[in-house]
């Protein structure tokens, strides 16, 4: 079964789940300054914001979890959209189809975990001299993703960080085998562009 987890991207996260750490701009570094706190798990590899948000240059991109100093890196899932560049799993930067055919890709591909990135504000909008209101794209595509998962829950297992075990995490690290991002149909990805620009008046 398919581990979902939404790395939420949130300082309070950390005091409820010590153990795990996510962070723009992380290196090599910052991981083996993770290793020497005991913080096990970190979600900082973003293949879509290598070089610049994300400064974990590997040989080759990571899809699978990874054992690296002693911490345990489970990537930000991503797929190919068009031709175009790679998109990461997160609701405000893909459709609902594009998240759907994304999982469904990753699980029949038998991946370890399907990581979400996710923010505390991103349901909300705030514009310049304008009140925050709710960002209802966003928040639909959220209630769907919910939907989803609850009516595949043979394929998929929705997990804190504090519920994985470490050592299931260490061996698919050990034996992962090399993987390829899934290439989302056209049609997903052209509904996304009508809905990015729906969310800018609605």
């Amino acid at each position: 079964m398919l581990q979902c987890l939404l790395a939420v991207h949130l300082y309070e996260l950390l005091w409820h789940t010590p153990n795990k750490r996510r962070a723009d701009g992380a290196d090599f570094r910052t991981l083996r300054a993770l290793a020497r706190n005991g913080i096990l798990y970190d979600t900082s590899y973003d293949y879509c914001y290598l070089g610049t948000w994300c400064g974990l240059q590997t040989d080759e991109p990571w899809l699978h979890p990874r054992r690296q100093d002693d911490v345990l890196e489970l990537p930000v899932s991503y797929f190919r959209a068009l031709a175009g560049p790679y998109r990461h799993a997160q609701i405000t930067a893909c459709s609902s189809d594009e998240m759907e055919s994304a999982l469904l890709h990753a699980w029949n591909e038998r991946w370890f975990s399907f990581v979400i990135v996710s923010h505390s504000f991103e349901l909300i909008r705030r514009e310049r001299g304008q009140q925050p209101r709710a960002d209802r794209i966003a928040i639909r595509r959220f209630e769907r993703l919910c939907r989803f998962l609850d009516s595949q829950r043979e394929k998929f297992d929705t997990s804190f960080f504090s519920e994985l075990d470490p050592v299931e995490v260490r061996s698919a690290a050990a034996t992962a085998r090399p993987a390829r991002p899934s290439q989302v149909p056209t049609q997903y990805t052209l509904r996304r562009f009508a809905e990015q620009a729906l969310r800018k008046v609605w």
